[in-house]
């Protein structure tokens, strides 16, 4: 970093050291008490690769290609892709058995950012860095500049999640969702023939919890179906409607292009029933769906053979909400400035107004004889579904999951089983536990001591705040299998597995024994008032020691 962003200061390095090689995915693990700043990297991450992203972008606007005033130098490796291969060949940068090459972006402030790639590397565990190395020969240092489809170079794809509470996180995608739509919007006044590129930045929230549910269940792959319902006890997608209405803010009829209007009429396709009522702003379609094999297979022929190519088509519908957003509002929130919360600036829809709308979704659960409702799940059931349901579908190498505190919601078993069950839905074959797992990357940040004994001690970063500056330091521990209380002690400062006030109470009673009488007495309230831990053998230990020396 070469400005503050944030808490982040400038200067501020970070250097994250998976195992390429691994069979399995090795989660970045953020952790730290609240407000420790952990959230500010996951956002810095995110406004990276928005810029990034823009500069990709065949738009005729400048606001969205200005320099965001960040300067950054950023590594990492990326999969080889029938895409991106030839560049590397070009370059002379890979060999046959190579699986992946490395990436380096240097952005200076006021410039254009500077792609280089190289393939020969080193890891170095002991000096947690990935260290280039130069040719011995001739000292011909092995980055080599790239200059075209360079859009080739970034991640695939970029998800992000956050539980609610960071809602700062989401501003780059809404921002990159806003300069589509305004595209979009320019783009239909002359003509409705015309196609627009996807973003590859993915923001998954309430209204987004819904696609990643049913692409899932109508186009998932069924042994990965098989891992999640394991788990939330789903037996299958029973039906669902999609609503479109086709009036924005201001009352007045919405254009559709030529492909979203091949979208819904792919969608027609695949309903079991669909009908429509009114006339231009005041028209309504409505498509039903009970959901079987035959449902499935018309998804499937129409919308490609993934659950990420169907959600990609609700992702894009889920763009028309924006037109029930005021003009001003929309230009004030693309264009504001970097602190600005921007779901607190956007008004909040009545769910029956949204132009885009998933629906009246049931579910078959096990042990219940009639379908429910899908917003009648659990919240913990709801977020499970969406942070596993956003890796499951994502089936192509070379993507960056950015999660922020994926399990509040979830009981300590289900925080158990996250990173377990994220490799198994990224497996290339689950039925092995062995088979490699997809080229992803996934951060999260997470106050978890059950998720982080998922993790590395390589891959766990500890966040604290010195004043307004963030730092944070490698975990002093090795986290992989080790207990919930070490953890909690070691990165969260709580010594003991049990609460304040109990434990207070059990310090309170344990003092000023001094005869037989208040042993036995303290004894007593111990066993009767207080349940099994630590802190209460530790009180028997003390009892036992002064019973013996009375």
């Amino acid at each position: 970093m070469k400005t503050s962003f944030r808490s982040i200061p400038p200067g501020f390095e970070i250097s994250f050291s998976p195992d390429l090689e691994s069979a399995s995915l090795e989660p970045v693990g953020l952790a730290g008490l609240n407000g420790s700043g952990k959230s500010n990297l996951l956002e810095l991450l995110s406004e990276i690769f928005y810029y990034l992203d823009s500069l990709q972008l065949d738009f005729s606007s400048k606001a969205i290609k200005e320099e965001k005033g960040i300067g950054f130098e950023i590594d990492y490796a990326m999969p080889l892709t029938n895409e991106n291969i030839s560049i590397a060949q070009n370059n002379n940068k890979i060999t046959s058995n190579d699986r992946y090459f490395i990436v380096r972006i240097i952005q200076k402030v006021g410039n254009k950012p500077v792609y280089q790639i190289s393939s020969k590397h080193e890891y170095c565990t002991e000096m947690n860095i990935l260290k280039h190395q130069n040719y011995n020969n001739n000292n011909i240092n092995i980055w080599m500049a790239v200059d075209e489809n360079t859009k080739y170079l970034l991640p695939k794809k970029v998800f992000a999640y956050t539980s609610g509470h960071n809602e700062l996180l989401s501003n780059a995608y809404y921002k990159i969702q806003f300069h589509y739509f305004n595209e979009y919007r320019d783009k239909i006044k002359d003509s409705n023939k015309f196609y627009m590129d996807s973003s590859r930045l993915f923001f998954s929230d309430n209204l987004s919890n819904a696609s990643v549910f049913v692409s899932n269940y109508l186009l998932g792959d069924q042994a990965r179906l098989a891992v999640l319902n394991d788990i939330v006890k789903i037996e299958k997608l029973h039906s669902f409607r999609i609503t479109i209405r086709y009036a924005n803010s201001k009352g007045k009829e919405i254009q559709l292009n030529f492909d979203l209007e091949m979208r819904i009429d792919r969608m027609k396709r695949c309903a079991t029933a669909w009908f429509e009522t009114g006339e231009g702003a005041r028209k309504i379609l409505t498509l039903d769906y009970l959901v079987q094999e035959a449902t499935k297979e018309a998804f499937k022929k129409n919308f490609g053979d993934t659950p990420f190519d169907l959600y990609n088509t609700f992702y894009e519908m889920e763009m028309l909400n924006f037109h029930a957003i005021p003009t001003d509002i929309i230009e004030m929130v693309t264009n504001g400035p970097k602190w600005l919360n921007i779901t607190d600036e956007l008004p909040k829809p009545d769910p029956s107004n949204l132009l885009f709308r998933i629906e009246q979704i049931r579910v078959c659960k096990e042990e219940i004889p009639e379908p429910i409702f899908y917003k009648g799940l659990s919240d913990g059931e709801h977020q499970f579904l969406q942070i596993v349901g956003m890796v499951m579908m994502m089936e192509e190498s070379g993507c960056l999951f950015l999660f922020d505190e994926p399990g509040t919601h979830y009981n300590p078993l289900w925080r158990s089983k996250l990173v377990n069950t994220l490799n198994k839905v990224a497996s290339y074959n689950t039925s092995n536990n062995n088979e490699k797992t997809r080229l992803q990357e996934i951060v999260i940040t997470t106050h978890s001591p059950f998720v982080l004994s998922d993790m590395r001690k390589r891959n766990v970063f500890v966040f604290n705040k010195n004043g307004y500056k963030l730092e944070y330091s490698e975990c002093p521990i090795e986290t992989y299998g080790t207990s919930a209380g070490i953890i909690l002690d070691v990165i969260f400062g709580k010594k003991d597995a049990i609460s304040d006030k109990a434990k207070s109470e059990i310090d309170e009673l344990c003092q000023d024994i001094t005869t037989m009488e208040d042993i036995r007495r303290v004894a007593d309230q111990l066993n009767t008032r207080f349940g099994d831990s630590v802190a209460k053998l530790d009180k028997f230990s003390l009892l036992n020691k002064l019973e013996g020396d009375k």
